[in-house]
């Protein structure tokens, strides 16, 4: 295994983290009940990664389509 990108990867997740604890805190905000807040914010992150997955698989096949990769 590559060292220099299990760093990256440690690197990663420490610089994500705190900017995810903020967001929550912030879009908490919106909700008047703690339980409601509980309930839809996971189902709003899951719903933001899997479009942000999908795009990125939609740019992968577009660029493979346009260079005639195998």
């Amino acid at each position: 295994m590559y060292p220099g990108a299990m760093l990256s990867l440690v690197l990663l997740f420490i610089g994500y983290l705190p900017d995810l604890l903020l967001l929550t805190y912030v879009l908490t905000f919106i909700f008047h009940n703690y339980q409601t807040a509980r309930s839809v914010l996971p189902t709003l992150y899951m719903l933001v990664s899997n479009y942000i997955m999908l795009l990125s698989t939609l740019q992968t096949h577009t660029v493979c389509l346009l260079s005639f990769c195998k």
